[in-house]
């Protein structure tokens, strides 16, 4: 990553996905793909935007230029929906 973007984000670190946490997460590997986005912005304005190469978003309200990180947060269910992906191998097997 670009250093004067890493300087910017001022960050907290997210846990490495090769490192034992106790917290679900998961991380995104941006390969300029489609995305379909629904964004809540500082400035209070819900955003949709469908489109491709989305590393980076600007509000047309406020002008406050986003990352789209990769992290995300894994919400653990007490069921299985329909069309549920089977991971068939970890990463450390």
């Amino acid at each position: 990553m670009n250093e004067k973007l890493d300087k910017q984000l001022k960050r907290e670190e997210f846990p490495s996905l090769k490192t034992k946490h106790k917290i679900p997460r998961g991380w995104i590997q941006w390969k300029g793909t489609d995305v379909c986005m629904d964004i809540h912005c500082n400035c209070g304005k819900l955003l949709h935007i469908d489109t491709t190469f989305a590393y980076h978003i600007k509000c047309p309200y406020c002008k406050r230029v986003y990352e789209c990180d990769g992290h995300i947060k894994l919400h653990e269910l007490d069921f299985e929906p329909e069309g549920t992906i089977l991971i068939e191998k970890g990463l450390d097997d």
